[in-house]
């Protein structure tokens, strides 16, 4: 990007004058996030009426929440249901903690563990993980998906599947 594109876009963001936008991009070494902050706290909200998008200001700014970006992009990303990916993600770590999944060895219930601890274990050595879960399924453990977000019966039938194909593999094997 030129100096006078910079020049402009800080103009057309900010509502400052050309002369304005110079000395703040020259007093910051031509560094266009840090220029256009020196701008807010220079200038403040004098020129906000010309501004084309909102300030990240916050003394009495009007404008903070509406939810657009420097470039004046709406964050909310479509398929989120109107949510940010912030509040998505925030969500499924909420529900990530929330929820566990349980050891059951002969119907009875061990231990259970945050699903978070068990997407950490899958991510960082998949393979060991789960051929660890298949190898303790021959000794009769099997898992459930527990809390008020995944408890559903679908979700654990998947469990349940391979729970029963390891028993009847165990039983072809065995005698």
């Amino acid at each position: 990007m030129t100096n006078a594109e910079m020049i402009e876009k800080i103009v057309s963001k900010s509502g400052v004058t050309p002369q304005q936008a110079e000395d703040a991009l020259i007093r910051n070494n031509w560094d266009l996030l840090d220029a256009m902050i020196y701008v807010e706290r220079t200038y403040g909200q004098q020129n906000a009426a010309n501004a084309s998008h909102y300030s990240t200001y916050n003394a009495g700014n009007s404008n903070v929440g509406n939810n657009q970006g420097f470039d004046g992009f709406d964050e909310q990303k479509p398929g989120f249901d109107g949510k940010s990916v912030g509040e998505v993600l925030k969500n499924i770590f909420q529900k990530s903690v929330r929820n566990g999944i349980a050891i059951v060895h002969n119907e009875r219930e061990i231990a259970t563990l945050p699903l978070l601890v068990w997407i950490i274990f899958i991510l960082s050595s998949c393979s060991s993980v789960l051929l660890l879960m298949l190898v303790c399924m021959f000794f009769n453990v099997n898992y459930r998906f527990k809390g008020n977000d995944l408890g559903g019966s679908k979700i654990n039938g998947v469990f349940d599947f391979v729970y029963d194909f390891v028993q009847n593999l165990k039983k072809n094997i065995l005698g």
